[in-house]
């Protein structure tokens, strides 16, 4: 796990001066060592972070070279079979010099080419410059859990990084608003690959390649999710064995490591599954995190605290399991990650992560296993039960579903106790009555409506930020293979956008601030393609979502556990909005901020934020969007050079001025 940075074009007498301030804006990515490469004839550079997680020597060094000088490599991530990759490159006559699946990067591409894409297993993000050609090759792991940002400037000229405040070191990479993003951050919480919220900055989508040659970029799709390879065949006990198995092999796999290997462990299906196939496969202590915040905390959330959850799977799979009380100061944290994650991304759940892999890095773990993306292979959120719950509507006469669809909104939106989670969720699901199926996924997968943005929305601005409809992206990919099931759809979708571009992205910048380096065992590309063919009844059973997983697991975690609905990683944040955030709020929602800004109408922020305090309805993360917005603003489109917060004054992150 690593940080890496790099251009192609001419950069002129500042080219190395750039590389160095590049690398300094992402230290905290590899505090183990750093490196630049500087190609002779300034056509290219390379600088690197490292993390060490293989082969702790100095011959990991990054960028890598081979023997001739003919290409270098900086690479970011992990490659889990790099071993038997190795073992194939030395029957062609290669030879190594260290024990890296950097090295192996290396030599495969001067075996292979743009071709050795197809022989990976792993999470990575990496450039190759090849200097028998003047060409840089580029490439983003199948699911994009490494991340990959570049710039392609109007001269020809690119600029890459890990993180897009690398990117901001140079001058000209514009600092401003891409409008058309917003509309998805605000439908969604966060902005889909290809785009960010930064004009003229993308993220290279997962799965796809990069090729630059004398100023001109080409970008391709190199792997995508194919439902044609058929439905596995099998009985129930089988299919449930084998899945077991597979997820036992990607385990065993993912803790390939030179450094402590740990888990965060929620009590949730997810994460308890992957302790379970730890004890089965590690040799040695099982490390392992979970968040515990005090007594009435998630009371105005209505969530289920995981800590009860955590710890009886912990003593049933006999693990330590460490206990990371939530007591920060959200004040001094919040602009913090808003720091580290680059892009607006409202999931309060960063913070936790955030604060597991803190402690976890000084507890001596660098590794942490993550239960991320079994939600997407086997149907674990809401908005695919709430299809199915719905098809007794196909029954009712059209009219009459309007009437049902108009009614919802009468529903309160906010309620105090257990019963407004119940309340929230059935105004969400009947508002979809009349809808078709895959209208009603459209629907259930946006937090907020069209018709909601617009109003929303300044003048000034509107038809810009309108300009890209975020329905109409998730209606695109549901298009993209018609033949599928429209579970299989729904899964697909979630694959190519919410996972990469909230889950993945907050767990690795969250590990990533800390020096700690996340995996993600369920995205294992050989278990994703088996999960892929599953039929549909081994994923969504009746309402019960991740069947066939549950069903693998029985003979491993306690009833409770697998019997447990589905809890997000959340945190209190309704109580943070109105107590311990509340003038914090206020500060950044002020008549004055938003009219500078110029984004959005005074008057429905107001009413946003007046219907949250006062429980009217339940905009909550609508407003914390918002909020995060107005932070990142102040972090890197204000001031002069961005910096981390905990760069600025103590009275700078007082509640009333943050930065």
């Amino acid at each position: 796990m690593c940080g890496i940075n790099g251009f192609a074009g001419d950069f002129g007498a500042s080219a190395v001066a750039l590389l160095a301030r590049m690398n300094a804006a992402i230290a905290h990515r590899g505090p183990d060592d750093r490196g630049v490469y500087l190609d002779p004839s300034g056509a290219a550079g390379l600088g690197h972070l490292r993390l060490s997680i293989l082969d702790l020597s100095p011959a990991g060094r990054q960028p890598m070279s081979d023997p001739g000088g003919r290409v270098h490599l900086v690479f970011n991530g992990e490659i889990y079979n790099f071993r038997e990759l190795r073992s194939g490159l030395e029957g062609r006559g290669h030879r190594f010099r260290s024990q890296t699946d950097t090295e192996v990067l290396v030599h495969l591409y001067l075996e292979y080419g743009e071709r050795m894409l197809d022989r990976l297993q792993g999470m990575f993000a990496f450039a190759v410059w090849d200097t028998r050609t003047g060409t840089l090759f580029a490439a983003r792991d199948h699911f994009g859990i490494k991340p990959f940002y570049y710039h392609h400037f109007p001269d020809g000229r690119l600029l890459f990084s890990s993180e897009v405040k690398a990117l901001l070191c140079c001058p000209g990479v514009p600092r401003a608003v891409h409008l058309p993003a917003l509309a998805e951050y605000l439908a969604s919480l966060w902005v889909g690959d290809p785009w960010t919220m930064f004009e003229g900055v993308l993220k290279l989508p997962p799965g796809h390649k990069l090729t630059w040659s004398n100023g001109r970029l080409r970008v391709e799709e190199w792997w995508d999710l194919n439902p044609s390879g058929g439905v596995h065949r099998g009985t129930e006990e089988e299919l449930a064995e084998e899945l077991g198995r597979r997820l036992e092999l990607a385990v065993r796999r993912q803790l390939v490591s030179d450094v402590p290997v740990g888990a965060f462990l929620s009590g949730g299906l997810d994460s308890s599954g992957i302790v379970a196939a730890m004890t089965r496969e590690h040799r040695g202590e099982v490390r392992c995190y979970t968040m515990a915040f005090d007594r009435g905390e998630y009371d105005a959330d209505q969530f289920d605290e995981d800590l009860p959850h955590a710890r009886r799977v912990a003593e049933h799979l006999g693990v330590g399991l460490r206990e990371v009380r939530a007591a920060p100061d959200v004040v001094a944290l919040w602009p913090k990650m808003v720091w580290h994650l680059d892009e607006p991304t409202a999931d309060p759940a960063v913070i936790n992560c955030f604060l597991i892999a803190r402690h976890a890095r000084e507890d001596g773990t660098k590794v942490l296993l993550s239960g991320q993306g079994a939600d997407e292979l086997f149907a674990g959120y809401r908005r695919h039960q709430g299809p199915v719950l719905m098809r007794p509507a196909g029954w009712v006469p059209r009219p009459l579903n309007r009437v049902i669809s108009r009614g919802s909104l009468l529903l309160p939106g906010n309620h105090p106790g257990r019963m407004g989670g119940v309340f929230r969720r059935a105004k969400k699901l009947l508002a979809g009555a009349d809808l078709s199926a895959d209208e009603q996924f459209v629907r259930y997968s946006q937090w907020t409506t069209a018709a909601e943005r617009r109003a929303l929305l300044s003048p000034e601005v509107s038809d810009r930020v309108m300009a890209l409809d975020p329905e109409g992206r998730t209606r695109g990919l549901l298009r993209r293979h018609p033949g599928a099931s429209p579970l299989w759809r729904w899964l697909y979708r979630d694959l190519k956008t919410f996972l990469p571009a909230l889950n993945l992205t907050y767990t690795d910048k969250s590990g990533m601030a800390t020096g700690l380096e996340c995996r993600v065992p369920y995205l294992d590309v050989e278990l994703v393609e088996f999960a892929s063919g599953l039929p549909d009844r081994m994923k969504l059973r009746g309402l019960t979502g991740k069947y066939l997983l549950r069903k693998a697991l029985r003979k491993r975690l306690p009833a409770q556990v697998l019997t447990r609905p589905k809890t997000g990683f959340g945190a209190p944040l309704r109580k943070w909005l109105n107590h311990d955030l509340r003038e914090v709020v206020d500060d950044l929602v002020s008549k004055a901020t938003v009219e500078r800004r110029g984004l959005f109408r005074w008057g429905e922020v107001e009413r946003v934020r007046r219907d949250v305090r006062r429980g009217a309805s339940d905009h909550t993360y609508l407003l914390w969007s918002l909020l995060t917005l107005e932070l990142w603003h102040r972090a890197f489109l204000d001031p002069a050079t961005p910096r981390p917060p905990e760069a600025a004054a103590p009275a700078e992150l007082a509640p009333a001025g943050l930065p």
